[in-house]
C-alpha cells in the first residue's frame, strides 16, 4: 500500500515544481527498496536523475504574442508559421506587419536591370508628392528589404512578407529541392526582415 501511494505522489509531484518532484521520486525509490522491488527503485532513481538534469537546464520560454499571430493572419500565414517554428523571431513578425501596412496601395516592381519602380494606387509616384511623402518610409523599407536578398528569392520573399504565398508556393517560386528552397527562403526572409528592422527601428 505504501509503495502505491508513493508512486501516485511521484506522478503528481511535477505540479508542485521540479525540486519537490525530485524529493518524491527519492521517497518512492526508498520505499521500493524497502519493499524489495529493485526494478521499481531503479525506475524511480532514473526519474529523479532526469528531473535533476532538467532542473539544471535554463528555462526555455517562448511566448508568442497573440495579437501578432492574429494580425499576421493566423497559423496558416507563412510568417506566423515560421515564427511558431522558431525559424523567424517575433521582431521579424513585427517588421513583416510594418511592411504589409506600407504596401497597401503600393506596388513595387523590379525591372530587368534590377531597378525598383514604385506605383501608388495605380499611378506612377511622380506628381503625387503628398501621398508619396507618407509612403516614403515604407517604400525605403521595402527597397532595403528586397535589396538585401538573393535575386532568385525576391518574388518569393515579397509574396511571403505580404502574406500572399504559402510555404509550398514560395518554395516553387525559388525552385530546387524542397529543403534547399526552404533554407533559402528562411535565410533570405531573415536578410529582408533584418534590413527592414534596421531601417524602421527595433520597435517595429
Amino acid at each position: 500500500m505504501a509503495k502505491t501511494i508513493a508512486i501516485q505522489r511521484a506522478y503528481h509531484a511535477k505540479d508542485r515544481g521540479l525540486g519537490h518532484a525530485e524529493l518524491v521520486q527519492s521517497e518512492a525509490e526508498r520505499l521500493a527498496l524497502n519493499n524489495g522491488n529493485a526494478s521499481e527503485a531503479q525506475r524511480r532513481r532514473n526519474a529523479g536523475i532526469d528531473l535533476a538534469n532538467k532542473r539544471k537546464q535554463p528555462a526555455d520560454i517562448f511566448l508568442l504574442p497573440v495579437w501578432l499571430m492574429r494580425d499576421l493572419g493566423g497559423p496558416r500565414d507563412t510568417i506566423a508559421y515560421l515564427i511558431k517554428q522558431r525559424e523567424l523571431t517575433v521582431i521579424h513578425g513585427r517588421a513583416a506587419l510594418c511592411l504589409r501596412e506600407h504596401s497597401e496601395g503600393v506596388t513595387i516592381s523590379i525591372s530587368g536591370n534590377g531597378e525598383f519602380g514604385v506605383f501608388v494606387e495605380g499611378g506612377q509616384d511622380g506628381g503625387m508628392e503628398a501621398h508619396c511623402d507618407k509612403r516614403f518610409v515604407g517604400i525605403q523599407a521595402w527597397r532595403l528589404a528586397l535589396g538585401a536578398v538573393d535575386p532568385v528569392t525576391v518574388k518569393a520573399v515579397q509574396k511571403v512578407i505580404n502574406g500572399h504565398a504559402g510555404l509550398k508556393q514560395a518554395r516553387r517560386l525559388i525552385g530546387g529541392r524542397d529543403q534547399t528552397a526552404h533554407n533559402m527562403l528562411k535565410d533570405n526572409l531573415h536578410k529582408a526582415l533584418d534590413a527592414a528592422t534596421a531601417y524602421l527601428g527595433a520597435g517595429t
